[in-house]
């Protein structure tokens, strides 16, 4: 108490989201090692829970790999006028097939903003920031939200599955311009709901399991 200089934790600086991904996961303190290493990452922009299971690796992997299609859904969009108005064909193709390629965007980019709090859901944290000594209701808050999460894509998924298959073994087509490829929606979704309850079931094992440091 009486040293000249400030006790060293005091110096380290880490940011909203790792705070609260700390309160959810931990009781008690952590070492100055472990601290030095949080906030050296949240310095150079590296996330603030690295994946270590290979799953996780390979489906942030995949989603990085996916990234481009939201380019390639704008320029679709994009070519609608023209192709309708002076090539005068083209242009439902051009939205049709925007649209599932989005919709297989949105099942990946989900899964990726849920892993990493970058999307409005029930947080964990919000509790914390309300109240930042209330780590017992992050930590509920927590189980709460991936439990929700769990609950609704298992859902999702087993009702959904025989839709998907049928879909599927149809090659079903778009209603209103027949064109191809409708089905690829159908496989979006059941993809969506894959994601998430691997993600729910992630997150609900983390927040069930929490690490005593």
């Amino acid at each position: 108490m009486n040293d000249a200089t400030p006790c060293a934790c005091t110096t380290l600086r880490l940011s909203a989201t790792t705070l609260s991904e700390l309160r959810a996961r931990y009781h008690g303190c952590l070492c100055l090692q472990c601290l030095h290493a949080l906030a050296h990452d949240d310095t150079t922009g590296s996330p603030p829970s690295a994946a270590t299971n290979p799953i996780d690796r390979g489906l942030d992997a995949l989603t990085r790999g996916a990234m481009p299609l939201a380019i390639g859904v704008t320029l679709l969009l994009c070519m609608q006028w023209p192709l309708r108005d002076l090539v005068h064909a083209g242009s439902t193709q051009a939205n049709d097939l925007a649209q599932w390629l989005f919709a297989l965007y949105v099942a990946l980019s989900l899964r990726h903003a849920t892993r990493h709090h970058a999307h409005l859901t029930a947080r964990g944290d919000l509790a914390a920031l309300s109240n930042p000594t209330s780590a017992q209701r992050s930590h509920w808050r927590a189980i709460g939200a991936s439990l929700c999460l769990l609950l609704w894509a298992a859902y999702l998924l087993i009702a959904g599955w025989p839709e998907v298959l049928q879909a599927v073994r149809s090659g079903e087509r778009f209603p209103e311009t027949d064109n191809p490829g409708y089905f690829m929606t159908h496989v979006a979704m059941l993809l969506l709901a894959l994601l998430a309850t691997w993600q729910g079931a992630r997150d609900l094992w983390r927040a069930l399991r929490p690490r005593h440091a």
